[in-house]
């Protein structure tokens, strides 16, 4: 089993512009983290705002993440990644929750950076 520490970048399939950056541990090409920091780029309406996150895991499995923005957080977000290594391409899900009706958008892994040596 390797482990490394990679950058994941995603961009929104229906706006590239709108993306999300994560910094997780990978092993063997699969999330390994149960917590993730990121940060995810998006238009407000008047201009495009960065929102840093921690993305916590909810399942045990690595493979669906509650997204914590911070104090001001006035939606709800869940992240479900695929049970196989990332790869460029790869649709990831995003479950948006605001004001209690959900919409669910798909995000595609542009890039898979490692960031440091396996070992």
């Amino acid at each position: 089993m390797t482990k490394t520490v990679a950058q994941i970048d995603l961009v929104w399939a229906d706006d590239e512009s709108q993306a999300l950056c994560v910094h997780a541990i990978l092993s063997d090409g699969k999330l390994a983290s149960e917590k993730m920091y990121c940060h995810l780029r998006e238009w407000n309406g008047q201009e495009n705002e960065i929102y840093p996150g921690l993305l916590v895991d909810q399942d045990g499995k690595r493979c669906t993440y509650f997204a914590e923005w911070g104090f001001d957080q006035k939606w709800i977000d869940f992240f479900v990644f695929l049970d196989q290594p990332l790869a460029v391409g790869q649709s990831v899900s995003r479950t948006h929750i605001l004001l209690s009706t959900p919409e669910t958008l798909t995000y595609r892994i542009t890039a898979v950076i490692q960031l440091l040596p396996e070992c």
